[in-house]
């Protein structure tokens, strides 16, 4: 079999989204015409961003600075819009033509600002959203700052908010990817809405800020808010870093779109992601993953919907004790129920046996709570009795498992009856 040739051709990633695009956007160039359009790249306000910085003592305040003036830059070069089922791919070329992007595209389009002006910074992931991250390299240091370009009241340091192994340390470590913890009660804290009204529309509009279903943020049980507001943060360096946004962002309009690629979703994600698949968070259930399974196996591509959940297998952190775990068996279980394969059904029982580390880990809480989440890989719940627990999972898996392979090979006996033609008499 040849080699497989990625379906995202990897001379578009190379592609800059910023090269196109002029600032201000039409619909305020057009409101005021004497307010005159140029190019991104050369324009004029970031030159002065650009020749502020290099002029400055470049210490990480400066940083700062110019990150909030691309952000703002940004801001009047693109309108924000949600990614919904008719949001289209990210590319160059569809993007001057609307000037609107989601989080995805607004992120990728100030990192492409930051490096052309030289500004050192990493590239967040965190809730399926995207944010620009920067970080101290002075010694002893551990501030942090978040850009959440599209949100200037999210133009904020983190250095209380971000916890966990300091993000460069990991990076120089060889990691591909650094991962901590993001606490996001700490960024509300600083935006200033008085009115409890307009407050609670901001938070509602920004689904990724909180775990918690209602959204509300009541006070009345600070620790569920705390627990439902630590999210997992996902930090790249910014070449790689928007190189997965724009991949990750066109795997979820290929499976979740009006008009699905769900072979190009599967082979993009197979080629490119092994070991980064960034939506792990066991909160979010792998939601996208599981879309574009049932999709492959229902036109038959087992061996694709297989290689997927490899990808996703190797991209889970080592701790996580969640049902992410069982991704894999029970995409063999499917495979083997779509193809009545009951070998496929020994392939998940012994896949689940796998997971027998440590299993009866899920859900407890950690001794130590001063972050409440002792690790961003695994999923804790404020009241672990009521919780099935990670062996009674995998042992139910399995049983069940076991139930599937009677079925197929009950139908698969029952078929090669009525093939089998009667014997003749002699």
């Amino acid at each position: 079999m040849g080699e497989r040739t990625p379906h995202t051709n990897p001379s578009i990633l190379d592609e800059s989204l910023m090269a196109g695009l002029k600032t201000p956007r039409r619909s305020i160039a057009e409101s005021n015409p004497e307010i005159g359009r140029q190019r991104l790249p050369d324009s004029t306000q970031l030159k002065i961003i650009g020749t502020a910085y290099e002029q400055s003592p470049l210490t990480f305040d400066d940083a700062i600075e110019a990150a909030i003036l691309v952000g703002h830059l940004v801001r009047q070069t693109l309108e924000f819009e949600d990614m919904d089922e008719a949001t289209p791919l990210l590319t160059a070329e569809l993007l001057a033509q609307r000037e609107k992007a989601n989080c995805y595209g607004y992120t990728i389009v100030a990192s492409e600002c930051l490096d052309q002006i030289g500004v050192e910074h990493y590239v967040g992931y965190v809730n399926q959203h995207a944010v620009v991250m920067l970080f101290d390299r002075t010694s002893g240091s551990k501030r942090s700052f978040l850009l959440d370009v599209a949100t200037k009241e999210f133009y904020q340091e983190t250095t209380k908010a971000v916890g966990g192994e300091d993000p460069l340390d990991q990076l120089w470590r060889g990691e591909l990817r650094a991962i901590n913890t993001l606490q996001t009660s700490e960024l509300l804290r600083k935006v200033d809405i008085d009115d409890p009204g307009k407050r609670q529309k901001f938070i509602n509009e920004r689904f990724w800020l909180s775990f918690d279903k209602d959204s509300r943020h009541q006070d009345d049980d600070v620790y569920d808010y705390l627990l439902h507001s630590q999210l997992q943060l996902i930090t790249m360096p910014s070449v790689p870093g928007r190189e997965m946004l724009r991949l990750y962002h066109n795997v979820i309009i290929n499976t979740l779109s009006n008009n699905p690629d769900p072979v190009a979703a599967s082979e993009d994600i197979i080629d490119q992601f092994a070991g980064i698949y960034p939506d792990i968070d066991p909160r979010n259930k792998l939601k996208h993953a599981k879309a574009l399974r049932t999709k492959l196996i229902d036109r038959h591509m087992g061996d694709s919907a297989l290689a997927l959940a490899d990808v996703i297998k190797a991209s889970l952190l080592p701790d996580d004790t969640s049902e992410s775990r069982f991704f894999k068996g029970d995409t063999l279980r499917r495979i083997a129920k779509a193809e009545s394969d009951p070998k496929k059904i020994d392939e998940a029982i012994k896949e689940y046996d796998n997971n027998n580390d440590d299993d009866d880990e899920l859900f407890k809480l950690p001794p130590d709570n001063d972050e409440f989440l002792a690790s961003v890989g695994r999923v804790v719940a404020r009241k672990p009795v009521l919780s099935y627990g990670f062996r009674k999972t995998r042992l139910k898996r399995i049983a069940d498992a076991k139930q599937d392979k009677k079925k197929i090979e009950k139908r698969l006996a029952k078929s090669s009856r009525h093939r089998t033609p009667p014997t003749q008499e002699r």
